[in-house]
């Protein structure tokens, strides 16, 4: 991580840092890119589809978001709403209450390629 990271800000390489943080969820809280994008001055990708949570994310955070679900292809999937364990039904892996408990809506996840 030393050599990756804070060698070369210490040592003032001007080389670009980027991330994708897939499932970006709250802009701060539960984040593991939160600091890479405001302190350290990374450039990069949030998705995240949960509608309350576009608005923070554009506010606070310096990436680009994608409002939807991410895949390696155009496609349109069953997704389940269950804050940090909201995701695609069909390979969803959280709870099973919460996939027959909680709110499903139609998206259609685009892929990450035109962002990078």
């Amino acid at each position: 991580l030393y050599h990756y990271i804070f060698a070369p800000l210490l040592a003032k390489d001007r080389v670009e840092r980027t991330y994708i943080d897939a499932g970006a969820h709250d802009y701060k809280a539960i984040s593991n890119l939160y600091a890479f994008d405001v302190c350290l001055g990374f450039h990069g990708v949030c998705a995240e589809p949960r509608p309350e949570t576009h608005e923070s994310i554009r506010k606070y955070r310096h990436c680009e978001l994608i409002d939807t679900c991410v895949s390696d292809r155009v496609e349109t999937v069953e997704f389940v709403f269950h804050g940090g364990e909201s995701g695609i039904v069909s390979t969803y892996t959280g709870k099973s209450e919460n996939l027959h408990s909680s709110p499903h809506t139609n998206l259609t996840c685009q892929p990450l390629q035109p962002s990078l």
